[in-house]
């Protein structure tokens, strides 16, 4: 039986009659008459299908016989199968998906995704993703895609390790459930930018919760405000503002503001004064009651007090009761 070639059309001149074929399997390019053509027309950049005969002009070459159109020469799904994974072509990979039956697509993507299953996933990561992005990207119904994401969540989650399963949610190739004491886990570990994807990841979810604890036990204070700033800033899609954490009118209708002020509410009760003025003055802490610095047996100091009298007590408004309780201690409230 004659080999059959893949290949698709340089040029053709219907006028002329004449054209060439590019060849994939040798790469090289033959000359192919009209009359040698069984679905016509053809034009530029269409895949075929043809076999090879001797040149009656060119004496020791070959020209192109029996020339097809690719999707007009067979009906098979197991040619086109194979045709599919010999070819790494994205352009006639997306068009063999295009002449594919939905249950032919959802057959071809699982074949596919079984060939990753008897390997180190993490070697042939590359692999999978230009597998997945060729057919999740491509312009297929809505139903089909969640029936191609159902098939990788089996997949990832009964073949991958499980910290690379959370990377692999992080960049929505999973989209299945994850164990939370796994997240935590994962998270306890992370570097700070992984930390943010994950905070990202799972905005509106009560996880946060959990995670901010743990920021709070393993950061300082500054730290966990910062980190929640930049979270905010990102979730909320604010590239620049000059509002503090503290401005509640600004930050209220945004997403995952509660969060700092669950932070604010644990931290609050874990520092002493001198932190909760330094934390006040960088724009963390909402207020500081007039009681707390008045009933402290912190023994302030001179640029402490001057803070205390230019800020704090302006906006307290009970600024003759401080001047009241220092002046009257002030020998031993002083260092």
């Amino acid at each position: 039986m004659e080999k059959w070639f893949v290949g698709d059309i340089r040029f053709f001149n219907e006028d002329r009659g004449f054209g060439f074929v590019n060849c994939w399997d040798d790469e090289k390019e033959y000359f192919i008459h009209i009359t040698k053509i069984k679905t016509q027309p053809v034009k530029e950049a269409d895949y075929v299908i043809f076999q090879l005969a001797p040149s009656k002009k060119k004496i020791g070459t070959s020209e192109a016989k029996n020339l097809s159109l690719l999707f007009k020469f067979s009906s098979d799904y197991d040619f086109y199968c194979q045709l599919f994974y010999k070819y790494k072509d994205q352009r006639f990979k997306r068009t063999i998906i295009n002449n594919l039956s939905t249950k032919e697509v959802l057959r071809l993507y699982k074949e596919g995704m079984e060939s990753f299953s008897n390997s180190d996933f993490q070697t042939h990561f590359t692999e999978f993703r230009e597998h997945y992005n060729l057919f999740i990207n491509h312009h297929l119904d809505e139903l089909v895609k969640k029936d191609l994401r159902d098939v990788t969540n089996s997949f990832l989650k009964k073949n991958v390790e499980e910290n690379f399963l959370i990377k692999l949610w992080l960049e929505n190739f999973y989209t299945g459930s994850l164990d939370e004491g796994l997240v935590l886990e994962f998270f306890i570990q992370a570097e700070k930018k992984l930390k943010a994807e994950i905070f990202l990841k799972l905005s509106g979810n009560d996880l946060l919760l959990k995670l901010i604890n743990n920021l709070i036990s393993n950061e300082t204070p500054e730290e966990v405000f910062q980190f929640l700033y930049s979270h905010l800033k990102n979730v909320n899609g604010i590239n620049y503002t000059q509002s503090k954490l503290t401005d509640s009118e600004y930050w209220n209708s945004k997403i995952d503001y509660h969060l700092y002020e669950q932070a604010l509410a644990f931290i609050e009760v874990e520092i002493d004064l001198p932190k909760k003025l330094e934390l006040y003055e960088k724009g963390y802490i909402k207020e500081i009651k007039v009681n707390e610095i008045t009933s402290s047996s912190h023994c302030f100091s001179l640029q402490e007090l001057q803070f205390i009298f230019t800020h704090l007590v302006n906006e307290a408004g009970d600024k003759k009761l401080l001047l009241q309780n220092y002046f009257l201690e002030l020998p031993g409230r002083i260092k």
